[in-house]
């Protein structure tokens, strides 16, 4: 048992020690992205944020919420367009 236990603990202790040694992103790059594709995710980024007007959600919000819309019902049919000409 004691062999077991020491085993996991060098293995972890290894592992760790690993880990430390690998190369941290800057905080303006992304995980997972290189440093110019990072500034191009954050331009996209932007833009998508930018899509949802604040002043249209008020209106959107209470049209969604004025009567149940389930699946396949006359309002259901309506709430995409109606949202859209708003």
């Amino acid at each position: 048992m004691r062999r077991l236990l020491a085993v996991c603990l060098s293995i972890s202790l290894f592992v760790s020690s690993l880990w430390a040694q690998v190369p941290q992103p800057s905080p303006e790059q992304i995980l997972g992205f290189t440093a110019a594709s990072s500034v191009t995710e954050r331009d996209w980024e932007q833009k998508f944020k930018a899509i949802p007007k604040p002043e249209l959600m008020k209106q959107y919000m209470q049209r969604l919420s004025a009567r149940p819309h389930h699946v396949g019902s006359p309002y259901d049919k309506t709430t995409p367009s109606g949202l859209w000409r708003s």
